[in-house]
């Protein structure tokens, strides 16, 4: 070949190379990019451009995915997320749509969607719901993520909620990947807010099967106390007394409360009837409940009855909700107690004493008059004087504890005196001393505190019991201060020593309750790093908010997103939950 020849040669293979070149668009380019989704050969590789280009866009946009343009430090313009999204979006659930043997790419497309966040990606999403076994689970899961994150537009929830039900039935199995699969449809049915999910989530709830971990019951449960939809009372009232197979000591009454208490209202003729033993479901369930304890510990089954499990679980739920009509239905099982008379009461009682205890304790919830306290005085000063000191026996003493624990929190200067007198009692047990002494400088005004200090140096210096008395001084100093002023109190939950946040909080609620201006100052305490105080400022916010509090609510709302699964929420989780919620009733919401 001459030389004229070749260089005509190479001149053509250059123009063909610059020119195959020349099809493909620039790596930075999303519109370009997006075209190249129909190229098989190119696709992955636009898979990859578009999600770095979202990627960064998004953490230039410091995650505000509205940004159209972002300018760089160069003064170069560039798309920013929602540019990104407009020019690729159709293109990339098509893709998916119409690959679905594709499970590589399409598992990378879905965690793109998840991360736009956009409900234009919702029919690619509805397609991964119809998850193959040993295929494509994981695309599920993305798929649940991405519709949990996203706002999704009214006219598109019914459909959404129904791929989303029939993706759930069709888990059948207890793999891991099973298990990740149900979370991440739950926790998307409970985002989308919409009541059509209460049927699919009771379903969960409710079903005992080896194949599902109780723990999703659980977070079914979780999540229907988000809808606080009437329609799921019965359900949640059953799940007061559901457990787990072989597993009795793993049970569901705690969330289950707390959904009845988020739904509100409806929940409460339907527990005083159950409260009343007119619910011949929750009695079943607690005659099994006591059957599988009785398979693991024979001795502990033996000291239960159906009647109690039912009473227990029923004054509880009462007590969480909050409302005041529950005093005299509350009231009906402390009575045969508090009515026999105290010599007589052993272990033939043993079922009186549980039920008057749980109850006397669940009334201290309520949201009481002024009036109702004289009468819920008394009750727990009966209860105390019913049981025997060093009840139960296979817990000695523990119950006055609780009881002498529920008066704490009571707000009622008029029990200082039973206190003290159990505190400054040198027969007494010393649990008992402790802890009366604490329920008594908690509430103590400055006309207490000298009687509290002698109460202090009474005791051995250097004894075990001292130590403990003098750990309140701070409480102490703080109530000789600022005595029964409402504002000297406010401004001491900014000390920096949590046991003068503490007593701050229960004198701001003996003396504000009612006062408006007094919640403010405690919101901002809630989310205090002593998990204590946390909890004298719920209780204190539950006190004084009898009409309730939007902001407190809020407040709660925003920790809880924050600090879920941290050990500072789950210490105060279910107070929270529950004082949220009366909060809200409160308020009427």
């Amino acid at each position: 070949m001459d030389r004229k020849n070749i260089i005509m040669l190479l001149t053509g293979i250059s123009i063909s190379v610059a020119i195959f070149v020349g099809c493909h668009a620039s790596a930075d380019d999303p519109a370009g990019q997006a075209e190249e989704l129909s190229d098989p050969v190119r696709r992955e590789n636009a898979v990859d451009n578009l999600n770095r280009l979202y990627t960064q866009a998004l953490s230039a946009a410091d995650n505000d995915r509205s940004v159209e343009t972002i300018t760089g430090e160069d003064g170069r313009q560039r798309p920013g997320p929602k540019a990104i999204a407009d020019a690729s979006i159709e293109a990339l659930v098509q893709t998916y749509v119409n690959n679905p043997d594709a499970t590589q790419i399409g598992e990378r497309i879905l965690r793109l969607l998840v991360e736009m966040q956009d409900p234009r990606s919702i029919p690619a999403l509805i397609e991964a719901l119809e998850w193959r076994a040993e295929t494509t689970e994981n695309h599920a899961i993305a798929a649940a993520q991405a519709l949990e994150r996203m706002e999704i537009p009214d006219d598109q929830k019914g459909p959404v909620i129904e791929a989303l039900s029939q993706a759930l039935d069709r888990v059948q199995q207890a793999r891991g990947i099973d298990n990740r699969m149900r979370i991440g449809f739950i926790r998307a049915l409970g985002a989308l807010e919409d009541r059509r999910a209460t049927p699919i989530l009771t379903k969960i709830a409710t079903r005992i099967n080896e194949d599902q971990n109780f723990l999703i019951n659980r977070m079914a449960a979780e999540e229907l106390g988000t809808l606080s939809d009437p329609a799921a009372v019965d359900d949640m009232i059953k799940g007061l007394f559901l457990f787990a197979p072989n597993r009795p000591d793993m049970r569901m009454n705690d969330v289950a409360a707390q959904a009845l208490v988020q739904i509100g209202r409806p929940a409460y003729d339907p527990l005083v009837a159950t409260l009343r033993g007119e619910n011949e479901v929750a009695t079943r369930i607690a005659t099994n409940f006591i059957g599988a304890v009785r398979q693991v510990n024979e001795e502990a089954a033996g000291k239960m009855d159906p009647e109690t499990e039912v009473v227990n679980e029923a004054c509880r739920a009462i007590g969480q909700l909050g409302f005041r009509e529950g005093i005299d239905p509350l009231m009906s099982r402390v009575t045969p107690l508090t009515e026999m008379s105290p010599g007589d009461i052993g272990e033939e009682q043993r079922a009186e004493i549980t039920r008057a205890v749980t109850c006397v304790t669940s009334l201290v919830q309520l949201n009481r008059e002024e009036s109702d306290t004289p009468r819920l005085r008394q009750a727990l000063i009966d209860t105390y004087g019913h049981i025997p000191e060093d009840w139960p026996p296979e817990a000695p003493y523990t119950t006055r504890l609780q009881i002498i624990a529920g008066m704490q929190h009571t707000f009622d200067p008029g029990l200082l005196d039973f206190l003290h007198d159990i505190a400054g009692d040198r027969d007494a047990l010393a649990d008992f001393r402790a802890v009366a002494f604490i329920a008594e400088a908690m509430l103590a005004g400055r006309e207490q505190v000298a009687r509290l200090r002698s109460t202090t140096t009474a005791e051995p210096e250097g004894g075990q019991l001292r130590t403990r008395f003098e750990e309140f001084g701070p409480a102490l100093d703080t109530a000789q201060e600022c005595g029964d002023n409402l504002q000297c109190y406010i401004g001491k939950l900014a000390d920096d020593n949590a046991m003068v946040v503490r007593k701050a909080a229960y004198m701001i609620a003996r003396y504000g309750r009612g006062n408006a201006d007094a919640i403010a100052p405690l919101i901002e305490h809630l989310d205090h790093d002593d998990t204590q105080v946390r909890g004298d400022v719920l209780y204190a916010i539950d006190w004084i908010a009898t009409s309730g509090s939007a902001e407190a609510v809020a407040e709660i709302d925003r920790i809880r997103e924050a600090e879920e699964g941290r050990s500072s929420w789950n210490q105060v989780k279910e107070l929270a939950m529950a004082v949220r919620a009366r909060l809200q009733a409160r308020t009427g919401g």
